[in-house]
């Protein structure tokens, strides 16, 4: 009788600590979806720092002369191999 009473006193006792855990673990999944849905708000409230900030435009890169002239001598190069190797 008495190995039976603590044995349900141990099992109760491993349940509370899975609920406290559980619910350990949801306060701070909630507190970081939270915290993630401030950020956002953050950066599209009209007098944010975020929002007041842009970042600057971003340029595609313009190849110089010197880009086209080092591909085309590769192309030369990789020609010359094909056909040497060819014949």
């Amino acid at each position: 009788m008495v190995m039976r009473r603590r044995r349900a006193l141990t099992a109760i006792r491993r349940h509370r600590a899975r609920v406290a855990a559980r619910r350990r673990r949801a306060v701070i999944v909630v507190t970081i979806v939270g915290l993630v849905a401030w950020v956002a708000w953050l950066g599209r409230h009209p007098r944010s720092v975020a929002a007041s900030n842009p970042p600057p435009p971003s340029y595609q890169a313009v190849p110089e002369p010197a880009d086209y002239a080092l591909f085309a001598g590769a192309g030369l190069l990789a020609f010359a191999v094909w056909r040497r190797r060819r014949t």
